[in-house]
């Protein structure tokens, strides 16, 4: 007769535990409605990668009857990076993963895939803040009517959906705005998301710092993962302890320049 005791090895599946994670890190990282996730790069050599980014070509001119088109060249920018690698652990008694009661493996598990989400989401904030700013625009002016100049100086596109980032400091004058429009969902579905003002969709975040603010649009960020989240674990059988670590390879990148663009008061 087969025993029908659980084994620490029946809880603690690496293979299972990396499935659940890779799901769960996409849903636990903030702007991954932004993004493109590519994953043609897992198990191919190489930690090193050449990334285009296109350049606006601006916009169009008048032209008389008659007059000649000025034709202009698509042009793109390429930049160098390395795949990084970012890494957490827990440990965990017998004691504890065997309790049935308070489930630390699950808590484990989660928290593990908002520790390596966390770390993303600031990456790719970091590679918005490398972009040069929106000229003329100061997201630290009073009131709220450098939403509509930043609008204005962007050359928005009403056909795509389009957020504004800010800050929790900024967001009291957002939604006092005469403009705001309170809507209680969206069809991204992304932490702070506030309403609309000005055509534009608000979203809240703590990593928004005060005097800047960030406007994205679907496609505009690249997430390469360079394989699957690997989680390995291991024992310490001295202490009857588990250690469980769980690490991503990836860049992320801003992908489009007339999709993400940044805020900030000029010299601040």
């Amino acid at each position: 007769m087969a025993s029908q005791t659980t084994m620490l090895a029946d809880l603690i599946n690496p293979q299972v535990l990396a499935d659940f994670l890779n799901v769960k890190l996409i849903d636990k990282i903030t702007l991954s409605p932004f993004a493109d996730i590519d994953y043609t790069l897992t198990n191919r050599p190489g930690d090193t990668l050449t990334l285009p980014q296109w350049d606006y070509i601006g916009s169009a001119q008048d032209v008389p009857e008659g007059a000649l088109i000025e034709s202009v060249k698509l042009s793109q920018q390429t930049r160098t990076v390395t795949v990084k690698k970012i890494a957490k652990a827990v440990s965990l008694t017998d004691e504890a993963i065997l309790s049935a009661y308070n489930k630390p493996l699950d808590e484990a598990v989660d928290q593990l895939a908002i520790s390596l989400a966390d770390k993303v989401d600031n990456d790719l904030f970091a590679a918005m803040r490398a972009l040069t700013p929106v000229e003329g625009v100061d997201p630290s002016a009073e009131g709220y009517d450098w939403v509509l100049d930043a609008q204005v100086a962007m050359g928005e596109n009403f056909d795509e959906e389009t957020y504004l980032i800010i800050s929790p400091k900024q967001r009291g004058a957002i939604i006092k705005a005469s403009d705001f429009v309170y809507i209680q969902s969206g069809s991204v579905k992304i932490t702070g998301y506030l309403g609309e003002i000005f055509g534009m969709k608000i979203v809240v975040s703590n990593r928004v710092a005060d005097g800047e603010a960030f406007i994205l649009k679907r496609g505009g960020l690249s997430l390469i993962m360079k394989r699957d989240v690997m989680v390995e674990p291991d024992r310490d059988v001295l202490h009857k302890i588990t250690h469980i670590t769980a690490d991503q390879h990836y860049v992320g990148y801003v992908k489009d320049a007339k999709k993400a663009f940044y805020l900030k008061k000029a010299g601040a």
